[in-house]
């Protein structure tokens, strides 16, 4: 498993920190305060570079940080593990071995670069990069390409082609109707996958109550491996950004991301910045503090501007 280092260089006889530093308010002890951080994954590793000041003492390097996440009851220590291909995760039968992660005997191991999540009896990594495999269930925007006779081609953003049979969508379609009256080209649909078989065509679906046609509104596009971060843990961070910016949000597996209503532009810079920040521990109340901050200036900069004009 990829350990955590620190890096440490001399120079005129005092410690200083390698690379390009960020401040932070991370905490390592109660008197602890770390003043500069910055990480990096390198070599398969993930570097930790950190300067810390303890009761006024002189500055010094510390390994193990630990960032503390807030919540609204208590403090919670959350740390970051990037694991890689082939790492032995756990050596139990008990634990249940899940997405990103493969298993020989009672041993569990990583498929993918990533990040380490472990939940109850169940261990996962979440790749850091990669392209969108289809899986069964999954719910993508998909873009109208082309139709005939029975189908609709699809573009789902990945190297599989996609068809939309006239069986599978819920308005009731004529024998040898005109299928572009229904869907034409350029339209977007929120469906699902329903098989994933050898064959190299996707069928999609949706008859299914979440699954409509896209009208308006804006396209975001994120690795898809970033879609979970994205989502969070039983959909907070989604849910979130929605209500922050009053916006309606289908989330595509496939990394497409549909938003409209409210504040637009705010939702997309918060998507872009849980795709940028997707390894950081504590990003909910990063992107909530970020929310928070814009939301409070837009409200001030409508109320200069009705001032000006009374």
């Amino acid at each position: 498993m990829a350990k955590l280092s620190v890096k440490i260089t001399k120079k005129d006889d005092k410690k200083s920190v390698v690379g390009t530093a960020s401040k932070s308010k991370t905490v390592v002890s109660k008197k602890t305060e770390v003043v500069e951080a910055n990480k990096a994954v390198t070599k398969n590793k993930l570097n930790v570079i950190v300067t810390v000041k303890e009761n006024n003492n002189p500055v010094r390097i510390v390994k193990n940080v630990q960032t503390v996440k807030k919540t609204d009851t208590r403090r919670e220590v959350e740390e970051t593990v990037i694991v890689v291909p082939g790492d032995l995760l756990e050596d139990n039968l008990n634990v249940l071995a899940g997405l990103g992660t493969y298993r020989d005997g009672s041993k569990v191991y990583s498929k993918y670069t990533g990040l380490l999540k472990k939940r109850d009896h169940m261990i996962t990594v979440i790749p850091l990069n990669g392209v969108y495999v289809p899986k069964k269930g999954d719910f993508v925007i998909g873009e109208i390409k082309s139709s005939n006779f029975s189908n609709w081609w699809v573009d789902i953003g990945t190297a599989f082609n996609a068809k939309l049979p006239v069986m599978a969508v819920p308005e009731f379609i004529e024998r040898n109707a005109d299928l572009s009256k229904f869907y034409k080209n350029g339209d977007l649909v929120f469906a699902r996958v329903d098989s994933v078989t050898s064959d190299p065509v996707i069928p999609l679906f949706m008859k299914d109550r979440m699954c409509r046609k896209l009208y308006h509104g804006r396209v975001i596009d994120i690795i898809p491996t970033k879609v979970p971060r994205l989502i969070g843990r039983e959909g907070t961070m989604i849910h979130l950004i929605k209500d922050s910016c009053k916006s309606v949000i289908n989330v595509g597996q496939n990394g497409r991301v549909w938003v409209k209503g409210g504040d637009e532009s705010l939702a997309e810079r918060a998507i872009k910045m849980v795709e940028m920040f997707a390894y950081k521990s504590g990003l909910t109340d990063m992107v909530s503090d970020f929310l928070e901050s814009e939301l409070k200036n837009n409200k001030s900069k409508v109320s200069v501007s009705e001032n000006t004009k009374s």
